[in-house]
């Protein structure tokens, strides 16, 4: 018999088309959740803020954004 032979690893993890954020009239990006979540602690990333990632039509305010929206609500 011997040992069962191991489990083969998952395919890697998509990664998510990083967002852009507007600060001071300049697009900043793109950034990962953990990047943003930094933006948001450090007040730069606000509920008002212009987000976008590719996909979008166009800039959007980061709290109608879902999963920005998550991030500002997550540290408070």
């Amino acid at each position: 018999g011997g040992p069962p032979a191991p489990a083969p690893p998952p395919p890697p993890f998509p990664k998510s088309a990083g967002l852009f954020i507007g600060v001071d009239g300049k697009p900043q990006g793109p950034l990962d959740a953990a990047a943003l979540a930094q933006r948001v602690r450090d007040g730069v990333l606000r509920a008002d803020t212009l987000v976008w990632r590719e996909g979008m039509s166009a800039w959007m305010p980061a709290a109608q954004v879902p999963d920005v929206a998550s991030l500002l609500g997550s540290t408070k």
